[in-house]
């Protein structure tokens, strides 16, 4: 770690840290933090992980411990959270075409499932917009909760046909109870 860059996290995972202090052993470095928790490796004392649920810019604090069992203070690093980026799929399905049975399996198919991380990291979703072209018409729009009855949608869905379109846009999920935004849509073609 350069004392120089800025820090970034995402909020909710385990987020890792290699900490290397010049002349100084990685077992007597100590860090700390106001607003999450950091976790020394067991097996590569060089090594933490920083986690915090808080949305907050933290501060954690970096000092070593001498031969003489005193904290010295090395360096503070401001850390900047980042959420989670995420994508919504269906369950088994990432290209863009869909098989009817598995929206006749919404919601239970469809999640909200971390990109680019090497985490497995899921949410379910809460409310979502949704567009079905038939022949390149629009047949369907609308917003819904998957709180409410969600019936007429499924009807919707057991009329598709190959080819007919749908679009999932807005879509909101949980996470630490504050809702969150994908902001890409997610388009798929009847199979």
């Amino acid at each position: 770690m350069q004392f120089d860059q800025t820090l970034y996290a995402y909020i909710c995972i385990d987020n890792p840290l290699t900490i290397l202090i010049e002349n100084t052993n990685c077992n007597s470095i100590v860090l700390s933090s106001k607003n999450g928790t950091i976790k020394h490796d067991s097996i590569n004392p060089c090594k933490f992980s920083y986690k915090s649920f808080s949305s907050i810019t933290d501060i954690i604090t970096i000092s070593k411990i001498d031969s003489n069992k005193d904290t010295i203070f090395i360096d503070k690093r401001k850390v900047y959270k980042m959420p989670l980026p995420f994508e919504g799929y269906f369950y088994g399905i990432r290209e863009n075409n869909i098989n009817k049975n598995s929206l006749l399996n919404f919601p239970k198919s469809f999640r909200v499932v971390s990109i680019n991380l090497d985490i497995d990291y899921e949410l379910p979703i809460d409310s979502f917009s949704v567009i079905i072209k038939h022949d390149c018409n629009l047949s369907y729009k609308k917003r819904l909760s998957i709180h409410e009855d969600l019936s007429d949608l499924l009807h919707q869905f057991s009329i598709l046909v190959t080819g007919d379109e749908i679009e999932f846009y807005g879509i909101s999920y949980l996470l630490n109870n504050k809702k969150q935004y994908i902001t890409t849509k997610l388009i798929k073609h009847i199979e």
